[in-house]
């Protein structure tokens, strides 16, 4: 079987093989799907809770997984300043760390885009 993502040191962090221009269409379209809202308004500007946690779960992705810097994530993310993206990942840490609904949704959400492919 050949895997979607591959291993890089020795945390194992998966790297996904698609671009992080297609990881954003694709998250923002599941995370849409679930939420039941359009992909575009997850990308854009509003500050709707649904709309704030579907984007710190892509942060999040694309710091974690796809290697891209903060100013890279802002520009892709409709361009938003590299502060908003720090903020946006820590909210995601702690809200993972700390509400169990948020941890299985964007558990499902990883796992939803890991096997897009």
């Amino acid at each position: 079987m050949i895997h979607p993502y591959i291993y890089v040191g020795v945390e194992e962090t998966p790297v996904f093989t698609m671009t992080p221009k297609e990881a954003i269409k694709n998250l923002s379209e599941i995370i849409a799907r679930i939420l039941d809202v359009y992909p575009t308004d997850i990308i854009g500007r509003s500050r709707k809770r649904s709309m704030v946690i579907g984007r710190q779960m892509i942060f999040y992705t694309l710091k974690k997984h796809y290697l891209i810097t903060l100013k890279q994530i802002g520009l892709l993310m409709n361009n938003r300043d590299h502060a908003t993206i720090i903020n946006g990942l820590e909210n995601h840490k702690q809200d993972y760390k700390h509400d169990e609904k948020y941890k299985r949704l964007y558990d499902y959400v990883l796992n939803q885009h890991i096997n897009r492919w």
